[in-house]
């Protein structure tokens, strides 16, 4: 299980479209969530959240699954244990969960799917995921999985007739984390291959062969973190032609035969929690998640930048329809309990926190090349839509009110914007 965050998922919405954010009151005795998972594709993103509710002690997960006009809650079953990776598949969005062995039950790991509001498991295998990446349109799931029956080990592929190997890793290798890097597939963590006591601990999956191999043996450079094990690396990104692997809070360029220490990330965290630092491309750019901060970062120069959210840390962070989208842990302020929520952030427009749940008004299609509807069960009067820096674009108003006009986007440029219907506002995508 990956160390989790404790937060509440008590969001403030700010009204205003400039954005100073503002700082989230903590609920004591309420429910403290841990998101450390998230995904998104064209149309949708998701968080996960691990949940404890404090009064009864216990603790349940759930699902953030939003689009443009807002979110739904989705409690994921606890049968079939907790979240280890999220993917968009098609459209859908697709689980890989881990359940710890119990009583005379052993350690199983589940792939499902969301499917008409309801779960739908799709297949089952001995062990536990702890991992996931999409390579070359396929779901690769990695961890401690020891199938004997199946002949299935530490990493296996999704394909439309179940899982498959992924590999010729045994049953006593572990997975702590696979990258997709440079039309490779990369995994880090124990193996017991009888390596050199200098390789990295990083192996990569042959296509040709379907056969793993280690081709970098050593590390070179600064080593903060000598005493820890080298198969710490939990994150990557590409810049170019050239591939980066993240250990705790260095970076390192992945090379032909070893790792070259590149940068060192100052988190300023007073926590020994494990803090994941995670990546995401925007605009040409790669931006990381890096304690209080986001770090732009230009193929040159890592550049600090301040999103905020105050002594907020970031836990996480997506990329969905032209912005930056995220996840923070608010400091333990009230009888050690932490807090936090979600936010959007653009490198010009600045930040917002986020607290709209579907309840209100929609707007469709979106994206949209020349027409919106916009519905809904309250009746309105007037419509406006913004840029996300707040400048306001356009006013429509109505003699009677409406319940669902179709109003005229066909002039504005490609791009992002606010379309604010009575006090709630709505991101719109012009294509």
């Amino acid at each position: 299980m990956k160390a989790k965050y404790h937060l509440s998922l008590c969001l403030s919405l700010i009204s205003s479209l400039t954005l100073l954010a503002q700082q989230a009151q903590p609920l004591p005795g309420k429910v403290l969530s841990t998101v450390y998972l998230a995904a998104a594709d064209s149309s949708r993103y998701a968080f996960h959240s691990g949940l404890d509710q404090i009064m009864t002690g216990t603790s349940f997960d759930e699902i953030f699954l939003a689009d443009s006009a807002g979110y739904v809650k989705l409690l994921y079953p606890s049968q079939l244990g907790s979240p280890e990776a999220l993917e968009f598949i098609d459209g859908e969005l697709y689980v890989a969960s881990s359940l710890a062995a119990f009583g005379t039950q052993p350690d199983r790991s589940f792939l499902v799917k969301h499917n008409a509001g309801s779960w739908l498991v799709l297949d089952s295998v001995l062990g536990l995921f702890k991992t996931g990446t999409m390579h070359q349109g396929s779901w690769y799931l990695g961890g401690a999985i020891n199938d004997p029956g199946r002949q299935l080990n530490c990493v296996v592929r999704w394909t439309a007739n179940g899982l498959v190997q992924g590999g010729n890793l045994i049953s006593a290798d572990t997975i702590s984390s696979l990258q997709s890097l440079g039309g490779e597939l990369w995994a880090t963590g124990q193996f017991h291959l009888g390596l050199p006591s200098d390789t990295a601990h990083l192996m990569m999956l042959s296509a040709s062969s379907n056969t793993w191999t280690t081709p970098v043996k050593e590390v070179r450079g600064f080593n903060p973190n000598g005493g820890l094990p080298k198969w710490l690396f939990k994150n990557s990104f590409r810049y170019g032609n050239k591939n980066y692997l993240i250990r705790d809070s260095t970076i390192y360029e992945l090379r032909a035969d070893s790792l070259v220490f590149v940068h060192h990330l100052n988190l300023n965290l007073n926590t020994q929690v494990d803090y994941n630092i995670g990546t995401v491309d925007f605009k040409g750019k790669v931006y990381l998640n890096a304690g209080k901060r986001i770090v732009e970062f230009d193929g040159s120069t890592f550049k600090s930048l301040n999103p905020g959210l105050q002594n907020n840390v970031i836990t996480k962070l997506v990329v969905f329809q032209d912005e930056i989208y995220g996840a923070y842990q608010g400091p333990d302020t009230l009888a050690g309990v932490a807090f936090g929520g979600t936010f959007s952030w653009n490198p010009i427009g600045g930040l917002e926190r986020i607290d709209h749940p579907k309840t209100q008004f929609k707007i469709y299609p979106n994206p949209s090349r020349e027409w919106i509807t916009i519905s809904g069960e309250e009746s309105f009067n007037e419509v406006s839509i913004f840029s996300l820096g707040g400048q306001r674009l356009k006013t429509w108003s109505f003699t009677d009110t409406l319940r669902s006009p179709r109003l005229s986007i066909a002039t504005l440029p490609k791009g992002l914007y606010l379309v604010q219907v009575g006090n709630q506002k709505i991101k719109v995508l012009k294509s």
